[in-house]
Parts: structure tokens; sequence; C-alpha cells
């Protein structure tokens, strides 16, 4: 069974941002982007799941279900604003 996309609101220092993500397509976060300023930044870019991913640490929902240091697929970012 293929797990259905999940619609995230997040609120973060940039605002608030909501995204449809797969939670079915996990990856570590990298150590880079839990450092300095990156570790500010909700989203970041894996090149070896080629895309782009959400942390799931940003996200109350995804904190419940997805491992922790780990960040989910995106498959669409449906708004966001100050």
């Amino acid at each position: 069974m293929t797990a259905q996309p999940v619609e995230v609101t997040i609120l973060w220092n940039g605002g608030w941002d909501r995204y449809l993500v797969d939670t079915s397509i996990t990856v570590s976060v990298p150590e880079a982007e839990l450092q300095g300023n990156a570790r500010m930044w909700p989203t970041f870019e894996c090149e070896e799941a080629e895309g782009s991913f959400l942390k799931a640490s940003f996200s109350s929902v995804l904190k419940k279900s997805v491992t922790e240091g780990c960040g989910v697929r995106i498959l669409r970012r449906l708004g966001g604003g100050d």
C-alpha cells in the first residue's frame, strides 16, 4: 500500500509555509544541515535521493511519525508568507 501525501504547515523564523510531503520517502538530515545557519532552514536538497526535503523537526505532525533527524520528500510547496 502506498502512503498518502500529507499536508503540513510549519511556523519558523521566515514565517509560515505549507507543504505536501511524502512520508514514505525519508532521508537522514546531513550533518551540515544541523549546524550553523543551516539548522534554521526547514528544507534541504539531497543529491542521493534527488529532491527537496523538509526537516521533520519543523513539524509537530511529522515529529510523531518520522524518525528524529530525518527529512521527508517535498512533493509541492502549497503556500507561505510572513
